[in-house]
């Protein structure tokens, strides 16, 4: 199955859940959550939400925190500004980074994203 695209065109606030893979090139405010799945966020995205999935692959902008149950890159040219929380990190050489990385407590750190996505 082909993950589902949200174009540059695209801006969503709110709350994104999904029970697939996503690709993200617009702007999204609020909460994406894909937590068994993959998001890649463009080079074009503007991302002011929490970001929760398995696998996510960075290339542009984020200004929030980002939780990856397994693996986060962040690609030459991105740019977070928040917490980083992944079992497992790659960061490239013009990745820049300005918040926290945990690469201990991503189990945790989904735990309580799940529970927060609950209780809203």
């Amino acid at each position: 199955m082909n993950p589902f695209t949200l174009s540059r065109s695209l801006t969503v606030t709110g709350e994104i859940s999904a029970d697939e893979d996503l690709i993200i090139d617009g702007t999204v405010k609020g909460t994406i959550r894909v937590p068994g799945h993959a998001i890649v966020i463009g080079p074009a995205a503007e991302i002011k939400a929490d970001v929760l999935a398995r696998h996510i692959d960075i290339h542009g902008r984020v200004d929030s925190s980002v939780v990856a149950s397994e693996r986060a890159v962040l690609r030459n040219g991105s740019h977070v500004s928040g917490r980083v929380v992944a079992p497992r990190l790659l960061v490239e050489e013009g990745a820049e980074i300005n918040g926290q990385l945990d690469t201990r407590n991503a189990d945790a750190a989904v735990s309580v994203a799940k529970y927060r996505a609950e209780r809203t």
